[in-house]
């Protein structure tokens, strides 16, 4: 690595970042739900395309960006998948496996149960003057 006069790295002298892969070798999605997988994905990751078989911690995806992609994998298609799914098997194909295995259910939630609060109020205490 250069380094300048005082010892650190001198980035100006760095050669260029090589070219990043060629498109020519990208697997295209063979569904239309790997289609919509692989426009999501590319959203997500801000590259502009993204190949049914391209890995998405290849591509940059880090956990922060594996939960923000399930969720609109969620959205999209009513499905929950759980983020060890997407570490197990982090391409697009595998994604769109994980839905077809999963028949696209809708996603539950479970509901809400109103809690009596009462119980946990505790009267504020006189001020003495």
């Amino acid at each position: 690595w250069p380094l300048g006069p005082n010892g650190k790295l001198d980035r100006r002298r760095l050669p260029d970042p090589e070219p990043a892969a060629p498109e020519a070798g990208r697997v295209p999605p063979a569904t239309p739900v790997e289609s919509e997988l692989c426009a999501i994905w590319a959203q997500v990751l801000g590259v502009p395309a993204v190949g049914a078989t391209d890995n998405f911690f290849d591509l940059g995806g880090h956990s922060l960006l594996a939960t923000q992609l399930l969720a609109r994998v969620r959205a999209r298609y009513g499905v929950e998948l759980p983020l060890g799914r997407l570490f197990a098997a982090p391409t697009v194909r595998a994604t769109a496996e994980a839905l077809a295995a999963a028949g696209r259910r809708p996603a539950s939630a479970p509901a809400l149960r109103r809690i009596d609060r009462s119980a946990y109020r505790v009267p504020a205490p006189s001020i003495a003057e």
